[in-house]
């Protein structure tokens, strides 16, 4: 027994042997990078299966449910696709054809301004030209892990570009950094919020080549990718690194204000001709994001965040409980090199300084608005933190290994008073930041251990790092696994994604019409479908929106709370018409109201697995028919059925108007009265000459009405409604009967302030004018509920969103979801109207249900009755004359037109500064028409006339990209014939 054993001990000592050579071989000071990076590879795809195993067991894709498939795989798909066609011209035809504007993203758009964010200009994305459609869901998902893998190469580069030398410890930070909480999170939510973290440690190690007047080409080529890929975290990189450089600077040179200055040229110039490399696609990009409506919100000011985001500040650091996008998340060793670094105080102040600076960022929301273009406040720059951190665990690993006694027992302090914060902070008391502590208690137990033998020191700190990728699997499983976080149901089945590829409305309609170009709008319209089957649309979701589109909203008081959202025109009728929408699609079980004039075509059941479906189930019960019920219980489960309606008053997309309305009669018009005016005179920023203004009196649409508050919880004074209780109503009864008309009920200048619930019992009377809360109402309460109370008003946060539900007495019922100025992606609008239908009979009433507790202030609050009479005489003046013979190409539409008079001919689609128009080949001044579309004014007589689009700064551009690529290569030249030269002498 005593020999077996030794026998076995042998074997374990021989094991040992072997693994800790591979290791210290792999890891030795002067061995091969090229060993690091095949140990790195190999842990970062065994850490990364167990991160993502939820996912591969489940055979869910890494495609969100929300984004990830209405914009980021769409936008994918539909790149590779445009990707292709300009490959099959160049190769087929012999000519380069790169489109500019696509007539089937909403209404129509510019390419590069709708898929710039997503997928034009990055690398990777650009693979997709050889993906085939059936297999891009799995190159998607690969593409996630691809990005968190060049991630931790960047990070490797960095780290042995700065002098680092201890291979545990990068490879740790590599690992700490690539599956931090941002890098899970958004490999499985926004794939291109990851590439900010490829890009920044290979610009961060370009500046310390340029200080240090070394080659630049690495940070000019990071600059110029970095700039293609996506502008909006471009301008985070740019601010981080400008910071970055003159905090380097001044440590490097102190007070050489000379040397700091010219570094600070050479910095500037260099990314300077980064830039212009990227210019094609650069420049269009920036001058688009800077007119994009998101910029023109003003939101007030804070100088902190609520409570409630403090509170949690302790937990964020080793888990996802995360606020304002302060996702951090960080492996337990992350957290005591942290500790470790600020044990002396004298010891890499440039890291400390950082770390401050970082630190300040957070606490403070100014810093999230500057880095966020100055608009609401977020910390979508935490992906830079992450790698700051990380930095910090390759950089005192070696401290963290050899730490003295003095040194162990400081840490375990930090380390217990951080348990204690955790503890004592509300917010922060959750499951998942105790379980982290004991990550952090295991990987501290590691580092006090006192061995200085080195086959010891090795054992250590393989140790160590195998608590890295314990910890992150650990967040991992906290975010995704379903008996946590569960985040892996809200992802899609890879088994299912070609069939809900087609699964669509837009699939319906390809169904029942050939013709070359077709327009939908509708209810429930699936985010960006449409673009896949080549049928414009009113829907439209991609991060950059027209301004010209969404001013027109505005100016109609649209209920769409976001810009760079909406589905189509709230049902109404005027609007609708003149977006020359050929058909209306909603769900067969949808039955609210329709804009008036369209006809019932037909039902069309998309789902195609429900024929297969039922053959199969038939098969499984052996049985010659299946009986009602059970066809019934199985269409159930699996029918996707549309109602498509056909548009009786269709306009063709280009018409024409006789008269026009002048800016000052404009401006004077409510809402409605600028919606119905364009039934028969287009507004025109500008005097078209030869066209006739309008000056007839306009109708104001408005019906009287009574209020009545419905129970005691709610309070009617001047201009607002007060209300105490959440679901609060009131009734409008209409004073006149309103028949055959569409009727509104619109809010203008609207404003919401919540009321916490302690301040009702304890606050003015301006929130309880009734005073039904009270002293001695709060003393009934118990005292669980006074504390929870008192809670929710220490930890209160303002920013709240609330909807308002308007139902009328036909049934007819739609909210205005409202978002506060504070509020992520608010529009800033105050102005809404709600379109409750068409009906041929009386409406006695209308509801309006507030749905949270609080203060709902306005400046009016109108009831509209628009009368359909008329409608079809005045669509038929517009269609009158029509373009003619019309051909839609690439980006060009073009037709005939004979008229007996001057007329405004307006273009149903988007309106640009990049359109131009030529009538009989001659250019022509184009206009904005109804603050949407673009038109131009057409003599009378026959003419034939042509839109031509080009993106804005394209040509621009295309020069600084060419310029900048000069540069490059004289640079090139430069240093080569330098060295030859010195090689020479």
């Amino acid at each position: 027994m005593e020999k077996l054993q030794r026998g076995k001990t042998g074997r374990e000592k021989g094991l040992r042997f072997l693994l800790g050579s591979f290791i210290r071989s792999s890891f030795a000071e002067n061995g091969k990078r090229r060993s690091y990076y095949i140990v790195y590879t190999l842990l970062f795809f065994t850490v990364a299966f167990f991160c993502f195993s939820w996912f591969i067991f489940s055979g869910k894709s890494l495609i969100w449910e929300e984004d990830g498939w209405s914009q980021h795989f769409t936008a994918l798909l539909y790149y590779g696709k445009y990707l292709r066609g300009i490959l099959k011209n160049l190769l087929l035809e012999h000519r380069l054809i790169i489109p500019d504007w696509d007539f089937c993203i909403g209404e129509g758009s510019d390419i590069v301004n709708a898929m710039h964010y997503y997928v034009i200009g990055d690398p990777i994305a650009f693979l997709s030209v050889f993906v085939p459609t059936r297999f891009m869901h799995l190159f998607y998902s690969g593409s996630c892990i691809l990005r968190l893998y060049l991630a931790g190469i960047s990070f490797s580069a960095l780290c042995f570009g700065v002098g680092r030398n201890n291979r545990y410890g990068i490879l740790s930070g590599a690992l700490s950094y690539t599956f931090c909480t941002w890098a899970l999170l958004n490999a499985a939510r926004h794939p291109y919020f990851l590439n900010p973290m490829i890009y920044f440690p290979l610009i961060i190690l370009g500046i310390e080549r340029v200080i240090k007047k070394e080659k630049p080409y690495l940070f000019i080529v990071a600059v110029a990718i970095s700039a293609m890929s996506n502008f909006y975290f471009f301008y985070m990189i740019v601010i981080l690194t400008a910071l970055y450089t003159v905090v380097r600077l001044c440590f490097l040179y102190q007070r050489q204000i000379k040397e700091i200055v010219f570094a600070l040229l050479r910095v500037f110039v260099t990314a300077l001709i980064g830039v212009c490399v990227a210019g094609a696609i650069f420049l269009p990009v920036l001058m688009m994001f800077l007119n994009d409506s998101r910029l023109s919100v003003s939101q007030p000011f804070h100088w902190f965040y609520s409570m409630s985001y403090y509170s949690s500040l302790p937990s964020i650091a080793i888990s996802n409980n995360a606020r304002y996008w302060l996702y951090m998340g960080y492996a337990a060793p992350v957290i005591l090199s942290v500790f470790v670094l600020f044990l002396k105080r004298k010891d890499n102040s440039f890291l400390k300084v950082l770390f401050g600076i970082s630190v300040l960022l957070i606490l403070f929301p100014i810093g999230g608005r500057i880095l966020n273009g100055m608009s609401y406040m977020t910390n979508r720059w935490s992906w830079a933190f992450a790698l700051l951190c990380a930095f910090i665990l390759a950089a005192k690993w070696e401290n963290l290994i050899s730490l003295t006694k003095k040194q162990r027992v400081y840490l375990t302090a930090l380390t217990c008073i951080y348990y204690a914060i955790c503890l004592f902070s509300e917010k922060s008391l959750n499951a998942e930041t105790f379980a982290a502590i004991s990550m952090l208690l295991i990987a501290l137990m590691i580092a006090r251990s006192d061995s200085s033998q080195k086959n010891r020191q090795t054992l250590r700190q393989s140790l160590l790092l195998g608590s890295v990728a314990l910890s992150v699997i650990h967040i991992a499983f906290w975010m995704f696994a379903p008996s946590t976080g569960n985040y892996v149901k809200e992802f899609k089945e890879n088994r299912n994604i070609r069939q809900e590829l087609s699964n669509h409305e837009a699939t319906a309609v390809s169904r029942l019409t050939d013709s070359a170009y077709t327009r939908i709008s509708g209810r429930a319209l699936t985010a960006n479908a449409n673009i896949l089957k080549n049928i414009s649309s009113t829907q439209y979701y991609w991060s950059l929106s027209n301004l010209y589109m969404n001013r027109y909203r505005s100016e109609l008081a649209m209920r769409e709370e976001y810009f760079f959202l909406y589905e189509g025109y709230d049902d109404r009728t005027t609007p609708t018409a003149l977006a020359a929408v050929d058909y209306y699609v909603v769900k067969s079980e949808d039955k609210g109201k329709l804009p008036y004039g369209y006809s019932f075509v037909k039902k069309v059941n998309v789902n195609p697995a429900t024929k297969t479906q039922l053959t199969n189930l038939q098969a499984e019960l052996a049985g010659e028919a299946l009986s009602e019920a059970q066809t019934e219980k199985l269409l159930s489960g699996t029918n996707n059925e549309y109602s498509i309606y056909k548009n009786d008053y269709a306009l063709p997309i280009a018409y024409c108007y006789d008269k026009y309305v002048t800016k000052e009669v404009w401006e004077s018009y409510n809402p409605v009265q600028k919606q119905e005016q364009q039934l028969e005179a287009a507004y025109v920023d500008a005097k078209p000459d030869a066209i006739q203004a309008v000056n007839q009196p306009m109708p104001d649409f408005l019906v009287p009405y009574d209020i009545k508050c419905e129970g005691i919880e709610i309070t009617s004074q001047k201009n607002s409604f007060i209300t105490t209780a959440n679901n609060a109503k009131i009734t409008l009864t209409l004073q006149e009967p309103v028949t055959a008309s569409e009727v509104y009920v619109g809010f203008s200048g609207l404003s919401f302030v919540p009321t916490a619930k302690y301040d009702l019992y304890f606050g003015k009377d301006s929130v309880d004018p009734q005073k039904l809360y009270n002293k001695t109402n709060w003393e009934i309460l118990s005292r669980s509920a006074q504390t929870e109370i008192r809670k929710e008003k220490f930890y209160w946060n303002e920013i709240r969103d609330t909807v308002l539900t308007v139902k009328s007495s036909f049934g007819t019922q739609k909210k205005i979801n409202f978002k506060r100025p504070d509020s992520n992606f608010s529009s800033g609008r105050q102005d809404y109207i709600v379109n409750l239908g068409y009906t041929d009979d009386s409406i006695p009433s209308v509801t309006i249900t507030f749905s949270k507790s609080g203060v709902y202030s306005f400046d009016s609050l109108r009831v509209y009755g628009v009368p359909m009479e008329g409608f079809e005489e005045k669509i038929a003046g517009l269609q009158k004359d029509t373009l003619q013979n019309i051909t839609l190409k690439t980006d060009c539409v073009s037709g005939n037109i004979t008229l007996s008079k001057d007329k405004l001919l307006c273009l149903a689609t988007p309106f640009s500064t990049g359109w131009k128009a030529y009538i009989d080949g001659i250019e022509t001044e184009v206009y904005c028409l109804n603050d949407r579309y673009p038109g131009i004014v057409i003599p009378a007589g026959r003419h034939r006339v042509q839109f031509r689009y080009q993106t804005p700064y394209k040509k621009a551009g295309f020069f600084l990209s060419l310029g900048g690529i000069l540069v490059l290569a004289g640079m090139i030249c430069f240093h080569i014939t330098k060295n030859k030269m010195r090689a020479g002498k």
